[in-house]
């Protein structure tokens, strides 16, 4: 008999799903999506759910169209078939603040990524490593804690970082994050590391309404040490699972040079073809966005000591992140970009350069 759920209640950051149908041993896996295919956003499967009903859900976001389906996995490791899909939308609890601010823009954030050479999840899922944080591809590292903190640790050369960036989670808006950094391992773990940040909110904007993922932006004086530990804090996760899409470490090479203009526009990889008779053949595929804008009139230090290096560290096929305005507040969220690079330098009768980005992100 196949599981059906049915949405019993739901408020603005959690949801109560009646479930029939249950198999008479083993436990219930649940996934939950911004999308009805379960495809091109954050999709977590949360593993080894009670079997019972109701089925609490928290830590959703507010303001928010959600799609959930559940099947039964036996004792004997056997997955049935997924349920039907039911749909609901979380209430509004706190609107964002779209209020302008004085300042409209702020330096531009362009970093290449340095190149961990070691993940560790400390509560990693089967199939969902730690060393997926480093592709660019949406490809997912998933944590399940039951109690305390989900932690990761990466290892690379000491190269400066003053950025991390953690991008496309399903982490809720309570959710609050502590950087530690060492000459080792066991300085990281200990009590005592080399650099230690506090507590810190883990969304780079609040109040913000459904959103494909969330991500997190966190910056410090710059550290040139080879051992990271992230440890992240979220109390209210559905089935205490977590899900991390990429993890970003390096130098944020911002200069006040920014400039106005800008351009942004959708990218699909997806494909629409139409028959004779105008029906369509649509095959889904993922959707990000290309972004362009300018750093204008740098000097030639400012130019060679930020931007040189670029063309041969990335070329145009390694991934960059890249946050055109980096003005906090409601904004800030949905201008990360993430993906590969290209760059035009221009010196048009000047002694002055302006170097022309564009970057192909995979950040819906």
């Amino acid at each position: 008999m196949v599981m059906v759920l049915a949405v019993a209640s739901n408020t603005a950051t959690t949801a109560s799903l009646t479930a029939t149908g249950l198999a008479a041993d083993g436990t219930i896996e649940l996934q939950y999506s911004s999308d009805p295919d379960f495809a091109f956003a954050v999709s977590p499967v949360v593993v080894a759910l009670p079997r019972s009903s109701p089925i609490a859900m928290a830590g959703l976001n507010q303001d928010a169209t959600y799609y959930v389906r559940a099947r039964p996995r036996r004792v004997s490791g056997v997955a049935e078939d997924w349920s039907n899909t039911v749909g609901f939308r979380t209430a509004l609890a706190a609107a964002p603040s779209l209020t302008p601010t004085a300042v409209m823009i702020q330096p531009a954030t362009i970093m290449a990524p340095n190149r961990v050479l070691g993940w560790v999840g400390l509560s990693e899922v089967a199939g969902f490593p730690a060393q997926n944080l480093g592709l660019d591809a949406p490809v997912a590292y998933k944590s399940y804690a039951a109690s305390g903190a989900h932690v990761i640790e990466a290892r690379m050369a000491p190269e400066p970082v003053d950025t991390i960036a953690m991008l496309m989670t399903n982490l809720p808006e309570d959710a609050t994050v502590v950087i530690k950094a060492g000459a080792d391992q066991a300085n990281v773990r200990g009590g005592s590391p080399a650099f230690s940040t506090a507590s810190l909110p883990f969304r780079a904007s609040a109040n913000l309404p459904g959103r494909p993922g969330y991500h997190g932006l966190f910056r410090f004086a710059q550290q040139r040490l080879p051992y990271w530990r992230i440890e992240i804090s979220a109390a209210n996760l559905t089935g205490k699972t977590m899900h991390m899409e990429h993890m970003l470490f390096g130098w944020n090479r911002a200069t006040k040079n920014h400039s106005v203009n800008r351009s942004e526009n959708g990218s699909d990889a997806g494909k629409l073809e139409r028959m004779r008779s105008g029906v369509p053949d649509r095959v889904r595929g993922y959707r990000g966005r290309v972004a362009s804008f300018d750093i204008s009139q740098l000097t030639e230090a400012q130019d060679w000591s930020n931007y040189q290096d670029l063309s041969y560290r990335l070329g145009s096929t390694d991934p960059a992140f890249v946050v055109p305005n980096t003005r906090p507040g409601a904004f800030l969220h949905d201008n990360f970009h993430y993906g590969s690079l290209n760059m035009k330098m221009a010196r048009p009768s000047s002694l002055r350069t302006t170097r022309s980005f564009t970057v192909e992100s995979i950040l819906p």
